[in-house]
């Protein structure tokens, strides 16, 4: 087998494993009892059919990306496989980026001298709590702290401190960077949100700002895959 073929096959192997994730991730149903009123359920069903519109957009992005692997030269097909790993880069966090977003500021509600020696400090489960609304919202990219936010992004605590990529947050306060295809609504959505009140109740204050250039860096780790084996072309 060609050395390009090979490589079709393993990009083409890599979009159909995408569909197939994208198309499961859409029927998984929640195990947990449902206690929303009417009113959430409603704004949640809006959420998921605009998440469903594009879940299938993205399958009919790489729908169409397979099939040019299958119909242009091979020539061609290398271009398109160049651009395709390049958007494939972007998309999981290993290239720097900006856009239009949204910069959050989290830090104590009061000063020092109220607040005395307990200075508060963001605890992983309301980190994460702040992300799962964030990426409700339509969120693109994220950074927290100087952490680029990735699918594989662990969020623990850790003899006391909160870890982001197996590293520890600094003391406050701590700025959140945000990219999303609809930074207005985003900013609108956190002003509203009662997030701020969770925040309130930690003695934790939380901020947005709209911004028009936000720069997020890249994810700055080695990935380790497992479950893969290296190809050995057969002699």
């Amino acid at each position: 087998m060609k050395p390009q073929s090979i490589i079709v096959f393993t990009l083409s192997t890599i979009i159909l494993g995408f569909m197939l994730a994208v198309q499961f991730q859409t029927v998984k149903k929640p195990i947990e009892r449902d206690t929303r009123n009417i009113w959430e359920l409603r704004e949640d069903l809006e959420k998921e059919k605009k998440q469903q519109v594009k879940l299938n957009s993205e399958i009919a992005k790489y729908q169409t990306l397979l099939n040019q692997y299958r119909q242009n030269p091979e020539k061609e097909r290398t271009q398109v496989m160049k651009e395709a790993i390049e958007h494939m880069k972007e998309e999981a966090g290993f290239t720097d980026v900006e856009g239009k977003g949204v910069i959050l500021n989290i830090e104590p509600l009061f000063s020092e001298e109220l607040i005395g020696e307990e200075v508060p400090t963001l605890q992983p489960e309301l980190l994460m709590r702040l992300m799962n609304q964030l990426n409700s919202f339509g969120t693109s990219q994220m950074q927290i702290s100087n952490q680029r936010v990735i699918t594989t992004t662990a969020i623990r605590e850790v003899n006391g401190e909160t870890y982001v990529n197996n590293r520890p947050l600094p003391d406050l306060p701590i700025e959140i960077r945000i990219i999303s295809e609809d930074a207005v609504k985003l900013f609108d959505q956190m002003k509203a949100s009662k997030i701020t009140d969770d925040f309130a109740e930690e003695n934790l204050s939380i901020t947005a700002r709209l911004k028009n250039k936000v720069e997020i860096s890249a994810y700055d780790r080695q990935l380790n895959i497992k479950k893969m084996k290296q190809y050995k072309e057969d002699s």
